[in-house]
């Protein structure tokens, strides 16, 4: 079997692709900005980003993995780099996207020779799913977060509750003028598999009308080896709480912030770690309550996550958050909505709680304050189960879909 894998960035930092190589499938990997093709680039981006020193330029010098042969690597650099200067001057213009994902597709196509499978992603798959089709070859889409409908819906009802919070432009805009969501709507029916990484995305899709037979779950995985686990520390402190993600809307941030602000008790203690995606004026309030660090390299995560008691992952929509597979990694248990897509057993290594409800977090994180010894019990959860986010797991799963695609259930 050779396999397509077209993937704009680096999602889950090349998880998908160095699976695949370890599994010998991989046939060809297409890409935009890939730092291990070209010497000369790295020093280009470089200096690019300390005189302009936008944050999606300088990220653009973390994509690369030495686990991909190179002769393996079709990497659209200049594509990639454009891509990331007009992101950063005109963000959550959808109209952006959909024409790079166009782009993307139509320079993937002569990659389709000798291939059995193409394996690409939502919003980014059209064009070359509808040559893939014509040439008999199978087509898997991956969904990595709710279709774009629900994610405008559920967003424009986290905008009632908090209307000072930057929201993208675009994601105002009604599904059925939203670029993206026509693609999307396009890939569902092109694809003979689709992979999500949840219940939640299923079960969006299905209410779009997606059969179910169609879509499969598939948990993501990481290098357990870069995520162990910490010493415990118990009583005599405040519950350290930890936030790892964009500052935004979208990750359900203003309700975490209104629990802590609710509760306004030194028992707890609220660290938020990742890039801002607001006005600094939204945080001001919060200031007495919060410490924000900021974004933080990855070889460094492991530490916080070692600090924390829990992790809140309060997402308003999501796929499957990654967070919580590396927290649990660590051994910390999570604290997350249904619409994050967490893999985890509600009460065993995690808790649940309703989407949009800082009373619900503030409720839950008294409780742990008070109570360390339910606390105890799901980080022992969390221990027990961090195998099964480990990356030979989520190896055997991606083995599991392609030997499935290529069934006689999915001919059509």
């Amino acid at each position: 079997m050779r396999v397509l894998l077209a993937m704009l960035g680096a999602r889950r930092r090349y998880l998908v692709p160095e699976v695949m190589e370890e599994l010998g499938v991989l046939g060809c990997f297409v890409t935009d900005v890939f730092m291990g093709k070209v010497g000369w680039l790295r020093s280009a981006i470089a200096l690019v980003a300390r005189w302009v020193r936008p944050k999606s330029v300088r990220a653009l010098l973390g994509r690369s993995s030495s686990r991909i042969a190179r002769e393996r690597i079709v990497a659209f650099q200049w594509l990639g780099i454009r891509y990331a200067i007009a992101t950063h001057v005109g963000r959550g213009d959808a109209r952006l996207f959909a024409a790079v994902n166009r782009r993307f597709c139509l320079k993937s196509l002569p990659h389709l020779r000798a291939i059995d499978v193409c394996w690409a992603y939502n919003g980014a798959a059209r064009e070359l799913f509808e040559a893939a089709r014509a040439k008999g070859i199978r087509c898997v889409l991956e969904q990595v977060i709710a279709p774009r409908d629900d994610e405008l819906r559920e967003l424009r009802q986290a905008r009632e509750d908090w209307p000072q919070w930057d929201c993208a432009e675009e994601q105002a805009r009604p599904a059925t003028s939203d670029p993206l969501a026509a693609r999307e709507q396009a890939e569902w029916r092109l694809a003979h598999m689709i992979v999500v990484g949840s219940r939640y995305v299923r079960d969006c899709l299905q209410r779009s009308g997606v059969p179910a037979g169609r879509c499969t779950i598939v948990p993501s995985g990481i290098d357990l080896e870069r995520f162990q686990v910490g010493t415990e520390v118990r009583g005599g402190r405040p519950l350290r709480v930890l936030f790892v993600g964009q500052i935004n809307l979208r990750k359900g941030v203003p309700y975490l912030l209104e629990a802590a602000r609710r509760l306004n008790t030194a028992r707890i203690e609220l660290r938020l770690i990742g890039a801002l995606q607001s006005r600094r004026e939204c945080l001001a309030p919060f200031a007495p309550w919060a410490w924000f660090s900021g974004p933080i390299p990855l070889a460094e995560m492991a530490s916080y996550y070692q600090w924390a008691d829990i992790v809140v992952v309060p997402s308003i929509c999501e796929g499957s958050a990654m967070v919580t597979y590396e927290a649990r990694g660590c051994g910390v248990p999570i604290i997350a909505t249904a619409n994050a897509g967490a893999f985890f057993s509600p009460g065993v290594d995690g808790l649940e709680i309703p989407v949009r409800d800082a009373e619900a977090i503030a409720s839950v994180l008294d409780r742990l304050a008070r109570n360390r010894n339910e606390l105890h019990g799901l980080r022992e959860g969390a221990i027990a189960n961090r195998h099964a986010l480990g990356r030979d797991a989520y190896r055997d799963r991606i083995r599991s879909v392609l030997e499935a695609v290529r069934g006689p259930q999915f001919h059509a």
